[in-house]
């Protein structure tokens, strides 16, 4: 037992590295673990059980460069992507890649969507306890009704392994690491680049960033923004004044 009064800024910052080495956290992360921290040391010195906060002097930039570059896949891409994996396993990845892709969810929220949360009588499904702590409840586009209502129902949840139990996130991990190496498509994406790409094609339709704030299930519009807003000069068309 380390005694809380014996607590630094010395190990602390070490207990941090440690985190950011064993679990790969990026600075962002370790920021929202200094801040559930620090609630409880201030609740410390509240009750006079410490003097002195020593998460007061460290504090962790959060505009590090990202480890890896955001993948957008084309939509001839994503296209080839879902055929492949359709005949590679029907069962399990290729349902819950599909769902991510037409919806945009987080793979959380697909690998956790139960069939009493879909809404076929009014084309609704509700994603519950999403990362931001609310429920979410977006209107089907028609293929995914059409394929939901052609998925078996094995299980509590929508989507399930051969044996009928619940996908896990490191079930899923391992499959699509199998799948990727056979698979024509390249690129190194992961599943959250569905969603990203998603979003590109959403905007780049034409559509409205609030819609998409609404559907991906940011709290702010800023959040969509700051993720989605910064128009590229790859993206812009034709870009010549003159022709």
């Amino acid at each position: 037992m380390f005694p809380i009064d014996k607590l630094n800024k010395e190990n602390l910052m070490y207990f941090f590295m440690q985190l950011k080495t064993d679990w790969g956290y990026c600075n962002k992360t370790l920021s929202k673990t200094r801040c559930n921290i620090n609630r409880f040391l201030e609740w410390c010195i509240d009750n006079e059980i410490i003097e002195h906060n020593p998460l007061a002097r460290i504090k962790f930039k959060q505009t590090e460069a990202p480890k890896r570059d955001r993948v957008v896949l084309a939509k001839e891409e994503v296209g080839i992507l879902l055929d492949e994996l359709e005949r590679f396993d029907p069962e399990a990845l290729y349902p819950a890649i599909y769902l991510i892709a037409h919806t945009g969810a987080r793979r959380s929220e697909i690998l956790g969507l139960e069939w009493e949360d879909i809404d076929f009588a009014n084309g609704f499904l509700t994603f519950k306890n999403t990362k931001n702590g609310t429920h979410r409840r977006v209107q089907m586009a028609d293929c995914v009704v059409d394929f939901l209502k052609n998925h078996p129902k094995a299980g509590k949840t929508v989507i399930t392994n051969r044996r009928g139990y619940d996908l896990g996130r490191g079930q899923l991990h391992k499959g699509l690491n199998n799948f990727k190496a056979q698979s024509s498509l390249k690129k190194d994406w992961r599943p959250h680049d569905l969603r990203h790409s998603f979003a590109y094609h959403f905007l780049k339709d034409g559509r409205k960033m609030h819609q998409l704030q609404a559907i991906l299930g940011h709290k702010t519009i800023g959040m969509t923004v700051n993720l989605y807003g910064q128009i590229k000069a790859e993206d812009v068309k034709n870009p010549s004044p003159f022709a």
